[in-house]
């Protein structure tokens, strides 16, 4: 009975610091749109999961007399350490592999306390007995992909709460089956699923909180130490891999599903409407998953408990999972194809594009300029809306502003693909061409900011002979010091240029625009990225041709090869709109 009375008192726990967030307001900071869902929710549900067991921990030992090593209040230390660096990541104070150097640190503490993986346990009983060396390996490697793996998932609803409970439950299980009765570990994995109810209540929609980046790799940690002091290794590997294998099952069907439609011209949606509310309602897709997985967690244990065959095991499993797939497509159902007109803004993974051509364009700063009032405009590509989703600021920079045109082909495509189609390409280079004109015809006055030394005073004197007229109100490089820049700044208030072209490369330039713009009376400004050294001479634009069929990223990867590293998220920009489509397919 005392375990039970726990239980309920880190849920009350968990409840009570969950209702006092949310009322007082507290870790606005970490407040966000995800990439699953448009309303903006907390994700520090990790921060709570902490508090709450700590309390409920102290409870235990002095209201309910339970014993409880010290070994645990170290554990509960390095998980606050853990959940720690989890929130300064969010916050973009460390970059992830600063926070993979401190989490390595962690761990080896812990390994150095004699926590880690000295045998492995086959299905059947058998043990593989390891040497100090691998077994220093194998325990720093699991501590690492059981804590940072499930932080791929932290955005949907209910996963990681769901997932780590029964995963701690299968322990339990695992534990009684295989008669090692640990108390403090029992007790931990109660108190842990005690939070984990209460977060996982309140994270479906209208979620009120999420467990976060922080709270996954979290739980994450504390399930990979909790699974060493219950000596269930292999078993622990299969609880907790399972799910994700079941996630991508689904994914991959809607993937089929919506490539189906798109050769046999319909849509596909997935599932009833009632399974997805809002941007994303997944409750019932998840307990669906959860359902299966804890249908195959039990498989697994009651034959391996009778020692049967692994080949039976694993033959057992596929069925079931074969079972269900096939009655996820038979609740499967098909809509017609829908016809679109063109949006005024399309939402590309919550990032808010403006649905213009150059034209619009144009009108919208003439108006501008010509009202008085100011603003400021992003040519925006798919690396940038890669970078709003992995920090909230920049997100709400793109969002914040007064015109976000779609400079990538990444972006075309993407809304093409997710039925939302944007007209046309509004790139840099080009835009910053038509503006300079639009300033020599209308007698707009133009501040030139960026690029090297030289660089600008050189765009200066071929602007003035390319442009008869055009008024050039002041030019300045982008190298200077925070305190040149106070005086930058207010050598621009003075001369009131309309036009302000900033070239610094993405994404420093958006940050000093959104951070600056408040301060002029009048104009606009907009990133040009490296657009003065085309307009110098210094790099050649793609050929026409590559630009027309979209390749121009490509031919100015070949000229500058340094820039691999940034295409490496594309293919996870990809995938993303693919489960984006998924999505509004089933939304709809």
């Amino acid at each position: 009975m005392r375990y039970l009375y726990i239980y309920f008192v880190s849920f009350i726990i968990t409840e009570i610091l969950s209702y006092l967030i949310t009322r007082l307001h507290w870790g606005e900071s970490f407040k966000d749109s995800t990439f699953f869902r448009k309303e903006q929710v907390l994700l520090i549900g990790g921060t709570i999961h902490f508090f709450s067991i700590l309390i409920s921990a102290m409870a235990a030992v002095y209201i309910f007399k339970f014993e409880l090593d010290y070994i645990f209040i170290f554990i509960l230390s390095a998980g606050f350490f853990i959940m720690l660096i989890g929130l300064f990541e969010d916050l973009k104070k460390i970059d992830k592999f600063k926070r993979y150097f401190l989490e390595f640190l962690v761990f080896i503490i812990i390994i150095l306390l004699d926590i880690k993986i000295k045998f492995l346990v086959l299905p059947g009983g058998k043990l593989i007995f390891l040497k100090p060396f691998y077994s220093f390996i194998v325990t720093l490697i699991w501590f690492f992909f059981i804590t940072n793996f499930l932080s791929w998932f932290y955005e949907l609803e209910g996963f990681i709460s769901g997932a780590v409970s029964i995963s701690l439950i299968g322990i339990l299980l695992l534990m009684k089956l295989q008669g090692n009765i640990n108390q403090p570990v029992i007790l931990m994995n109660v108190i842990v699923l005690g939070t984990l109810l209460s977060i996982f209540r309140n994270e479906f929609f209208p979620a009120k909180i999420l467990t976060g980046r922080s709270g996954s790799i979290f739980l994450g940690f504390l399930l990979g130490i909790l699974s060493l002091l219950g000596y269930t290794k292999l078993s622990t590997m299969f609880l907790v891999f399972f799910p994700i294998v079941l996630i991508f099952i689904f994914i991959f069907i809607f993937i089929v599903i919506i490539i189906i439609s798109y050769i046999k011209g319909t849509l596909v949606t997935g599932l009833d409407s009632l399974v997805f509310h809002g941007s994303l309602k997944i409750n019932y897709v998840l307990a669906f998953i959860f359902f299966l997985y804890f249908l195959t967690v039990s498989t697994y244990l009651i034959l391996w408990y009778y020692k049967i065959s692994i080949q039976f095991i694993l033959l057992s499993m596929l069925l079931e999972v074969l079972v269900f797939t096939l009655i996820a497509f038979f609740i499967l159902r098909k809509k017609k194809k829908k016809l679109y007109m063109y949006p005024p803004d399309v939402s590309i993974l919550n990032v808010k594009i403006n649905n213009v051509d150059y034209n619009e364009t144009l009108d919208q700063v003439i108006k501008t300029i010509d009202e008085g009032r100011r603003g400021y405009i992003i040519t925006a590509n798919s690396l940038m809306v890669m970078n709003g989703i992995n920090n909230i600021l920049f997100k709400r920079i793109l969002n914040d502003a007064s015109i976000v045109t779609p400079d990538g082909i990444g972006l075309i495509w993407a809304s093409n693909f997710l039925g939302t189609p944007l007209k046309t390409r509004v790139t840099g280079i080009d835009l910053t061409r038509r503006l300079l004109r639009l300033a020599a015809l209308k007698g707009y006055s133009v501040y030139l900011l960026g690029g090297s030394p030289g660089i600008t005073i050189k765009v200066k004197m071929d602007l003035e002979e390319g442009y008869p007229g055009i008024k050039i109100a002041g030019v300045s490089h982008g190298y200077f010091s925070k305190r040149e820049e106070v005086l930058l700044i207010e050598e621009i208030r003075r001369a009131q240029p309309d036009l302000i072209f900033v070239g610094f490369g993405s994404p420093n330039q958006e940050k000093w625009i959104n951070r600056n713009f408040h301060a002029f009376d009048k104009g606009i400004l907009i990133g040009v990225g490296g657009s003065f050294d085309v307009l110098s001479g210094q790099i050649k634009r793609a050929p026409n041709f590559l630009q027309r069929v979209g390749l121009e990223w490509f031919f100015r990867l070949l000229k500058e090869p340094y820039r691999w590293k940034r295409m490496l998220a594309l293919p996870k920009f990809i995938w993303y709109i693919f489960i984006q489509r998924m999505l509004n397919d089933a939304e709809e």
